[in-house]
C-alpha cells in the first residue's frame, strides 16, 4: 500500500529527525539502489524528487538552508542527497508519486515560489505502464507548465560501466577480430554452402537497462523458423524453475548440418565481438535475453539488467544449461554486485576450460551413440 507523505510526515516523524544530514552523491547513489531492491523484494515502490539548484539560482550559500527545508519536512525513513554539484534529491520510500507531488506542494509553500517556479522532477518506481526491465520510470516535470511523461531513470539506479571495462572490451574485441577474421569468413562460407539464406542471425534481445539491441550470431538454423517452439519450451522452464537446457540438447531438427558442433564449441557467438565493440554488450556480463523470457521475471530479477549484458559471465563458468533460473539471476546478480577487474579476467581464463569440456562431453555422447546403435 502507498502511503501518502503528507499523512505520513506528522510531527513525530520529524522530530525523530534530530540531527539532519545530506548524503554526498556517492552514498546517496548506494542508497538510491537499497531502496530499489528493497522495493523489488516487497514488491513495494518508491518515489525519487529531484530539484535542480543550479535553475532555482540558488548560490552555494543557501543550499544548506534550502536542504535543510527539506529535511524538516520529511519522515526519519527518507532520505535526503546529492545527486551531483547542481541536483539535491529525496527518497521517499512507499510513496506514490501524488504523495511526493504533495511534499513539493509544501516546499513551494515554505519558500514562497510560485507553483511553475520551481524546477523538479518526480520518478515514480516502478512504472505500471512500462515493462519489467525496461529501465525507465514515470516522471512528472514541473516549473515548466510541462505535461507528465515517461523518461528514464537519473543514471544512480544502474551500475555505469567503469572506464577499464570499455577498455578492456575495446581492446579485447578488437584483437579477437583480428585473430579470428579468417574463422569468421570459413564459418559463413561453409552456412552458405550448406543452407541458403543469409550467415548471420539478428535477433532483439534485452540489453542493459532493459533497452532492446540486435544481438548477431552465426546462424546455425534453417532460416523461416518461427520462435515458438523455443518460447514453449524456454518459458516451462522459467515457470518451472527446470535447467535451461537447450532443445538442440535432445536433437532439435530445425539446426543445419554441422550447426551443432560450431554451437558447442561456441563458434556461433563470435559475431557478438561486434556488438561488444558497439557498446551493446560487454565480454563478461549477464547473457542477454529474449524479450518473452524478460516477461517471465520476477521484479527482483530485473537486477540483472543493472549492468551490461556479456559474450560470458558466471553463469557460463559455473554449469551453464545444467542450472535453473533460480541460480542463474543469482550469479547474474553476485556479478553485478561483485564486478571487478580482476573478476572478469578471472572469467574469461575460464571461459575456455569451460567450452573446451562442452566440447568434449559431446564428441564422448556421440561416440558412446553410435557404439550403443552398431
Amino acid at each position: 500500500m502507498m502511503l501518502d507523505v503528507n499523512r505520513a510526515s506528522g510531527g513525530e516523524d520529524r522530530d525523530a529527525v534530530a540531527e539532519p544530514s545530506v548524503h554526498d552523491s556517492a552514498t546517496f547513489g548506494t542508497l538510491i539502489r537499497r531502496e530499489k531492491l528493497r522495493a523489488d523484494r516487497d514488491g513495494d515502490g518508491f518515489s525519487l524528487v529531484v530539484i535542480d539548484l543550479d535553475r532555482l539560482e540558488i548560490v552555494s550559500s543557501d543550499r544548506r538552508a534550502f536542504a535543510h527545508v527539506l529535511l524538516s519536512n520529511l519522515r526519519s525513513i527518507d532520505t535526503v542527497g546529492w545527486l551531483d554539484e547542481r541536483r539535491i534529491g529525496v527518497v521517499l520510500p512507499s510513496t506514490s508519486d501524488e504523495g511526493a507531488c504533495q511534499l513539493v506542494d509544501r516546499i513551494i509553500g515554505e519558500r514562497g515560489f510560485t507553483p511553475h517556479c520551481l524546477p523538479y522532477e518526480i520518478y515514480a518506481y516502478p512504472c505500471q505502464e512500462l515493462p519489467l526491465g525496461s529501465g525507465e520510470s514515470a516522471a512528472f516535470v514541473g516549473g515548466e507548465g510541462g505535461a507528465p511523461a515517461a523518461t528514464s531513470l537519473p543514471e544512480v539506479f544502474c551500475i555505469a560501466m567503469p572506464f577499464w571495462k570499455r577498455a578492456l572490451d575495446i581492446i579485447g574485441s578488437g584483437m579477437a577480430l583480428l585473430l579470428v577474421s579468417p574463422l569468421l569468413l570459413a564459418v559463413a562460407g561453409y552456412i552458405k554452402i550448406v543452407s541458403p539464406g543469409p550467415a548471420l542471425f539478428k535477433q532483439l534481445r534485452v540489453g542493459y537497462r532493459g533497452k532492446l539491441f540486435t544481438f548477431i550470431k552465426f546462424r546455425t538454423m534453417h532460416p523461416g523458423n518461427h520462435e515458438e517452439l523455443h518460447k514453449k519450451h524456454i518459458v516451462a522452464r522459467l515457470r518451472f524453475n527446470e535447467p535451461l537446457e537447450k532443445l538442440d540438447d535432445k536433437g532439435d531438427p530445425r539446426i543445419i548440418r554441422g550447426g551443432r558442433a560450431l554451437r558447442r564449441a561456441c563458434v556461433d557467438e563470435l559475431p557478438q565481438l561486434f556488438n561488444v565493440l558497439r557498446g551493446e554488450m560487454s565480454l563478461v556480463g549477464p547473457r542477454p535475453c529474449l524479450p518473452y523470457e524478460a516477461a517471465e521475471l520476477l521484479r527482483w530479477h530485473g537486477q540483472r539488467f543493472d549492468v551490461v549484458p556479456g559474450m560470458t559471465g558466471l553463469w557460463q563458468i559455473s554449469g551453464k544449461n545444467k542450472l535453473c533460473l533460480l541460480e542463474m539471476i543469482r550469479l547474474d546478480i553476485s556479478y553485478a554486485t561483485n564486478m571487478s577487474f580482476w573478476l572478469d579476467l578471472k572469467i574469461l581464463f575460464l571461459t575456455f576450460p569451460e567450452i573446451l569440456r562442452m566440447v568434449t562431453e559431446s564428441i564422448i555422447r556421440k561416440v558412446r551413440s553410435r557404439r550403443s546403435a552398431s
